[in-house]
Parts: structure tokens; sequence; C-alpha cells
């Protein structure tokens, strides 16, 4: 569970409660984890591997806004309250995740003491910057620039 830097953030007592409610599954490339306006069903806590969150444009043109990896979750519009994402999540890098159901991540969050909360807040903020960062890379430099940008952060993920 610690291979995952949310969940190495979260107080020992705390961990030990979530332990019961996550399950290691194999993240498999290709593999859809949710669709947009889709009621998201589980969340992932990755171990290994890589997830991208991609936009579908009106063009039908898909575009990846972000990547996650270990240092991260997938699911992160439930810990929002959010009915449904509005980004696809699908594997990049085959890998290993912790699965928990949408339902019962929302009471542990709810009810846990808060050290799940401050990390996935401090998560989001990360994630936030990620996304705001990957926008003005897009803007502002070369193909050959976000290519190698995009191949550091997945190395950063791997």
């Amino acid at each position: 569970m610690r291979r995952n830097q949310i969940l190495a953030a979260v107080p020992e007592q705390e961990l030990q409660h979530l332990n019961g409610h996550l399950q290691p599954v194999a993240l498999e490339v290709g593999q859809v984890l949710y669709r947009p306006h889709q009621r998201m069903q589980q969340v992932y806590f990755p171990l290994t591997g890589v997830v991208s969150l991609t936009a579908e444009l009106e063009d039908e043109q898909v575009v990846e806004v972000a990547t996650i990896g270990n240092e991260g979750m997938i699911g992160l519009p439930v810990f929002l309250g959010a009915a449904s994402p509005a980004e696809c999540a699908s594997v990049q890098i085959t890998g290993r995740a912790l699965q928990m159901s949408a339902e019962q991540f929302r009471h542990e969050a709810a009810v846990l003491d808060g050290g799940l909360q401050a990390a996935l807040q401090r998560y989001t903020q990360a994630l936030f910057i990620q996304l705001a960062r990957n926008a003005a890379c897009n803007g502002a430099h070369s193909i050959r620039q976000r290519c190698a940008r995009w191949l550091l952060m997945t190395a950063d993920r791997v």
C-alpha cells in the first residue's frame, strides 16, 4: 500500500482501516477505467504503471490532459463530489493498483480522521498544477519539446 504516494501519506491507523476495502488489480494497456459522463464505480490507487486522462474535443480529436502514476489516484471526481467525470481515464503502461468501490471510498473519506482527506487535497493541488503546466507547455513549446516533457513525466511514473 505504501507504494502509492497518497496512501503512503495516510497515518497508519487510517491506512489499516482502508486496507480491508482495497483490492489489488492488474492494469492492462488500453483498459478504460472510466468514461466521460458515466457514473464512476471504482477508484484506483496506482502502485505501478501509468494512466492517461484524456479529453475529447468536438472534432473527435482526443487530447491527453494529464498522466497519473503511483503519485496519485484515479477517481478524483469522486473525492470532489462530482456526479460523473468530464474526461476519460485509460491505462497507457501496464501496472498494478489498489481498487475500492466509489461508494465505499466516499464513505471512508467522510468518516476517517482526516489524513486521507489531507493527502487527497495536496494531490488535487498537484494535479491542478500539472494541468496548468500542460496547457502552458502545449501553447508555448514545439512538438519536440512537448514530447520530451511527456517522456520525462512518464519516466518519473515508471
